[in-house]
């Protein structure tokens, strides 16, 4: 590329999360091109698994595998005891009458592994980033396998994909940008890929763009006719958001505030792009709504929880350090 572009794209690259926020609000502001760029939904999810796998810190897994028990644990809980506690959160909530598409959105989310920037986000506040990265590859192997499942028996009549031919659209998906990005990493080197980080950053900006306008399809349009159901399912996104962070953090804290608030943000911020790109021809309008609209807790979170989350290791690293001074 002529090195004007390649400036242009390390520069967007170097912006970090207010790239992503600024990309974010131009889908919402784009309708007109949303209608055309749906299609490409699949093709950008695919992208940006690959170029997420390309930077997986290899190291890092390797070091938590050889000690597992935590990111086993919290797979375990994020692929299928979150499902299955919001399937029956869902059953108690039944006399609110909460639509069957917003409910099968709830589930297809709980169902859905972690972001793939996830690992980015626990190593930007010095967190646990390899227990991040273990537990997003661990749940990317494990997907193809529990979502289906777990999809047929809590909303299966209200997905129009059978069991079998989600399992192969997520195996395919996953697998194939995994062997790809593992062919771009034999191509490039570790070196090579290392000094262009910020080059890759900014390529992925750029599908993110392709992605944001593509899942904002028909949220305009919806709006103007119904802005009440728009408030809600925004209200009810960032709560449920919020919610899954806060669990899991509580859930975790034997294991320290590092890893448990590391397996919080995992569990808080779920791939629905993944889930929407294998599912696109049969996602129901309402369904669609919530996964564009989950986009804005996902992007949003962790620039409006950063001062908390911070405020919250501080606090408990100066309390484990006045611990031994006082004994």
């Amino acid at each position: 590329m002529p090195n004007r572009i390649v400036a242009l794209i390390e520069w967007i690259g170097g912006q970090g999360t207010r790239a992503v926020v600024a990309v974010l609000f131009l889908g919402l502001a784009l309708p007109p091109l949303s209608a055309i760029m749906r299609p490409l939904l699949p093709l950008a999810v695919f992208v940006l698994f690959i170029l997420a796998f390309t930077r997986v810190d290899t190291a890092a897994v390797a070091m938590r595998v050889r000690r597992p028990r935590l990111a086993l644990l919290a797979t375990v809980w994020m692929m299928l005891a979150m499902p299955i506690a919001f399937a029956g959160g869902l059953a108690l909530l039944e006399p609110l009458d909460i639509p069957d598409e917003l409910a099968a959105g709830l589930v297809l989310m709980a169902v859905a592994p972690p972001i793939m920037s996830s690992p980015a986000f626990t190593y930007l506040l010095g967190l646990d980033g390899a227990l991040s990265v273990t537990v997003l590859v661990a749940s990317m192997i494990v997907t193809p396998i529990t979502a289906p499942i777990l999809v047929d028996v809590l909303i299966g009549e209200w997905v129009g994909l059978s069991a079998r031919d989600l399992a192969i659209r997520l195996a395919l998906l996953l697998a194939g940008s995994f062997i790809a990005a593992l062919a771009v990493r034999r191509w490039l080197g570790e070196a090579r890929i290392a000094a262009n980080g910020r080059l890759i950053d900014g390529l992925n900006i750029l599908i993110l763009f392709v992605f944001a306008v593509a899942i904002m399809d028909g949220v305009i349009a919806y709006a103007i006719r119904d802005p009440l159901l728009i408030l809600a399912i925004l209200a009810l996104a960032f709560a449920v958001n919020l919610l899954l962070l806060t669990v899991s953090a509580i859930a975790f804290l034997l294991f320290g505030i590092g890893s448990s608030l590391t397996v919080g943000i995992a569990n808080a911020n779920r791939n629905m792009g993944l889930m929407a790109a294998v599912m696109a021809g049969a996602v129901p309008e309402v369904t669609w709504l919530f996964f564009a609209l989950a986009q804005f807790p996902i992007f949003l979170m962790p620039q409006l929880t950063r001062p908390a989350i911070l405020a919250l290791l501080a606090r408990y690293n100066r309390a484990d350090d006045a611990g031994p001074q006082s004994n």
